[in-house]
C-alpha cells in the first residue's frame, strides 16, 4: 500500500475539520427550528451504578434557556455540571452571569455545579479528580447527570472519558467510547494527555 504524503494527510485532516464544522452548523440549524438541546447518554453498561451520565451542548445556546431547561427536566436530569467560563455566558442572547444561570437551573429543582475550563483546554489533574468524584457520587445515588461545555465535545468529552477511566477503562478505550457516543468529542492533545494522566492517578 502506497504511503500517504504529508500534504495528503494535511488535506485529509482539513476536510475532516470542514465536515465537522458543517455538521455543527446543520445541528445548530435544527435547534433553531425548535429542536431543543439534545443529550448524548452513555450506555448504562458503562457504569456499575444506577445513575446515568450524558453530554450536551450549552443549554440556551440556540433555543431559550427556559425551553432547554424544561426539556432537560422532562428527560429526568437532576444535576448539571457546567464547564464553561463566565465570559462565555456573555455570548448568550441575552447575556447572563453564572449566578443567574445557577438560579435558573435551581428553580427547576436541578443541582448546578460550575468548574470553568478554558475552551480546548483540560482541567488540571486535581480538578479533574474533583469533578469525577462529584459525578460518581451522584451516579451512585441514581441521579441523572449531564456535563456540558459550549458544544458538548471537548471539555465535556474529556470529563466523560475520565469518568470512564475511573471505572476501569484504558485511556484510548475511554476516548473511543465517548467519541462513539458523541462524535467529535475530545478535541485537543491537551485533553487526550489529561485523560492519560488521569489513568495513572486513579
Amino acid at each position: 500500500m502506497e504511503a500517504l504524503s504529508p500534504e495528503h494527510l494535511r488535506f485529509t485532516s482539513y476536510t475532516q475539520h470542514v465536515a465537522h464544522v458543517l455538521k455543527n452548523i446543520l445541528s445548530s440549524s435544527e435547534r433553531q427550528k425548535g429542536v431543543n438541546v439534545k443529550i448524548s447518554w452513555l450506555p448504562q453498561s458503562t457504569f456499575d451504578v444506577p445513575g446515568r451520565l450524558g453530554l450536551t451542548s450549552i443549554p440556551g445556546g440556540e433555543a431559550s434557556l427556559t425551553e432547554d431547561l424544561d426539556a432537560l427536566e422532562a428527560q429526568g436530569v437532576t444535576d448539571i455540571v457546567c464547564l464553561v467560563e463566565e465570559v462565555e455566558l456573555e455570548w448568550m442572547d441575552p447575556p447572563e452571569t453564572m449566578l443567574q444561570r445557577q438560579l435558573s437551573v435551581e428553580r427547576k429543582g436541578m443541582s448546578f455545579y460550575n468548574y470553568p475550563i478554558e475552551d480546548y483546554e483540560a482541567p488540571d489533574l486535581y480538578e479533574a479528580k474533583q469533578i469525577v468524584q462529584l459525578i460518581m457520587e451522584a451516579l451512585e445515588q441514581g441521579r441523572s447527570v449531564i456535563v456540558h461545555c459550549w458544544a458538548g465535545l471537548g471539555r465535556a468529552g474529556t470529563i466523560a472519558a475520565c469518568v470512564c477511566v475511573s471505572q476501569g477503562m484504558m485511556p484510548l478505550q475511554a476516548i473511543q467510547h465517548v467519541r462513539w457516543i458523541r462524535p467529535g468529542a475530545i478535541q485537543s492533545e491537551q485533553q487526550e494527555a489529561l485523560i492519560k494522566a488521569f489513568s495513572l492517578n486513579v
